[in-house]
C-alpha cells in the first residue's frame, strides 16, 4: 500500500520533531552530516528561496533523516509536496503580476504609437517645406556637396558595420563564464550548468576541471578544502573546512 505522507506537517517541522526528540542539536547534525549549520536552518524553516537546486537538498534531506533516525521516505514526500505547493504559488504570483501589468502597459503602448506617428508627420511637413524652399533658393547657393559616401571618408557605412561587428562579437565573448576547477585533495563534484543535468565528476589530487557556461554555475562540493576554483581567471574563495560539503553559485 503506497503511503501518503501528511502535508500538514512540513518536511522542516518533522525533521526537526525528530532532532529535539532524540535530544540531538543542529551542531552535532551538522559535524555528522557535514551539512553547514545556516543550510540546516533554512531545511528546518523550509525557506525554499534560499535552499539550493532540488537535486541537492534531496540529498541533505536524506543524511538529515539518517542522522536523527527519520523516515527518509517520509521526509522526501513532504519536501515534493511543499515544493510543488512552492512552484505553484509562484506561476499563480507571475500570473497576477502579468494580468495586473497588462492595461497600464497597453495604454503606455498606445501612447507610445500615438507619439511616433505624431513625430513621424511632424517631420515629414519639415522635410516636405525645407524641399520647397531649396527648390526656390538653389539658383543663388554656390560651392559643392561632398559626397558622404566617398571612400575614405570618416563614417563609412563599412566602418560602421565593421564596428557594430566587433561589438558584437566582444559582448558574446563577455557573456561566456569559464570555471576552472583545480583538485588538491579526493573531492566529489556535483555540477549544473545553465539548469541543465547536473554533473558529477570524482576528482583526485592534482585533478583538473575546465567548465564553460552562458548564464551561471550550482556547485556542490563534498571536501571543501579539496579544491581551488577559478572563475574568467579570478580566484574564488570556498567557504569551509577540509570534509565539509557546501553549495556554491556563480557568478
Amino acid at each position: 500500500m503506497t503511503h501518503i505522507p501528511d502535508e500538514s506537517i512540513g518536511f522542516g517541522s518533522y525533521l526537526q520533531a525528530h532532532r529535539l526528540d532524540k535530544g540531538i542539536s543542529l551542531e552535532a547534525v551538522s559535524n555528522l552530516t557535514r551539512i553547514t549549520i545556516s543550510c540546516l536552518k533554512k531545511i528546518e524553516c523550509e525557506d525554499l528561496d534560499e535552499l539550493p537546486e532540488p537535486t541537492f537538498v534531496k540529498g541533505f534531506i536524506k543524511s538529515y533523516s539518517e542522522t536523527v533516525a527519520a523516515d527518509k521516505k517520509e521526509a522526501l514526500a513532504l519536501y515534493e509536496a511543499s515544493y510543488t505547493n512552492y512552484l505553484e504559488q509562484k506561476r499563480s504570483q507571475t500570473q497576477s503580476c502579468s494580468e495586473a501589468a497588462y492595461l497600464p502597459r497597453l495604454l503606455v503602448a498606445f501612447f507610445l504609437l500615438a507619439l511616433i506617428i505624431t513625430v513621424t508627420l511632424i517631420t515629414a511637413r519639415q522635410i516636405e517645406y525645407q524641399g520647397a524652399v531649396e527648390s526656390i533658393s538653389i539658383e543663388d547657393r554656390t560651392g559643392v556637396t561632398a559626397d558622404k559616401n566617398q571612400p575614405g571618408k570618416p563614417g563609412s557605412s563599412g566602418q560602421a558595420e565593421q564596428g557594430a561587428d566587433q561589438t558584437a562579437a566582444e559582448n558574446e565573448e563577455q557573456d561566456n563564464y569559464s570555471l576552472k576547477i583545480s583538485a588538491a585533495e579526493p573531492t566529489t563534484i556535483k555540477v549544473i550548468i545553465d539548469d541543465q543535468v547536473p554533473d558529477e565528476y570524482v576528482m583526485k589530487a592534482g585533478d583538473l576541471l575546465d567548465l564553460e557556461a552562458k548564464k551561471q554555475f550550482n556547485i556542490l562540493i563534498t571536501n571543501a578544502a579539496g579544491v581551488e576554483l577559478t572563475l574568467n581567471g579570478e580566484s574564488i574563495s570556498v567557504p569551509g573546512k577540509s570534509g565539509q560539503m557546501v553549495t556554491m553559485q556563480l557568478p
